[in-house]
């Protein structure tokens, strides 16, 4: 694998690891949500305690497991800089420990993006959920469902690269013959 693939996999983790740790609850939710109003970015409402609603946003993230999910997600990538000359077992683990550190950065970055499109109320009741013991199991079965999710989505896209490859090789050919 090359230094380039492999970082830029690398740069997608956490922002994968992001979605996949809400994305169950979305699902789970999502028929509640379309009988109520669709969420407006969320400003200062009068009233409103930002820093409160940050803090809920950073727990409903490490209630949902973001950390476990990012780890189980970084093992198999971690592969690839084990192939790569000169490295060690201790260098591999050291930028294991790096990237699980700097993990706490996406986090707070990602707190605006959440903030801007979620009520605090909306924060509250995914929270709610994340720490009843149904979304507690959820968050501890997220590593697990991750790794076979992943695992499924890369042989779909295995079998349906070739089918792709076909119909875009038919469309060029179908171009080029049109131009002559």
């Amino acid at each position: 694998m090359k230094t380039t693939a492999l970082v830029r996999s690398l740069a997608i983790l956490p922002a994968a690891a992001l979605l996949l740790t809400l994305a169950p609850w979305s699902a789970a939710t999502a028929g509640s949500a379309q009988q109520s109003a669709p969420a407006k970015p969320a400003e200062a409402a009068p009233g409103e305690d930002l820093e409160a609603k940050h803090e809920d946003i950073r727990r409903l993230l490490e209630a949902n497991g973001v950390r476990a999910v990012t780890a189980s997600m970084l093992e198999p990538m971690m592969k690839g800089f084990e192939q790569m000359p000169g490295m060690t077992p201790e260098i591999i683990d050291a930028a294991k420990a790096e990237f699980m550190a700097s993990l706490d950065d996406l986090i707070d970055a990602s707190i605006k993006p959440y903030s801007d499109h979620l009520s605090h109320e909306d924060i509250k009741a995914a929270l709610a959920f994340a720490e009843s013991p149904a979304g507690q199991r959820l968050a501890a079965a997220q590593p697990k469902i991750v790794a076979e999710t992943t695992a499924l989505g890369m042989k779909w896209g295995q079998s349906v690269q070739p089918r792709i490859m076909k119909r875009v090789d038919e469309m060029r050919r179908a171009k080029a013959e049109g131009d002559d």
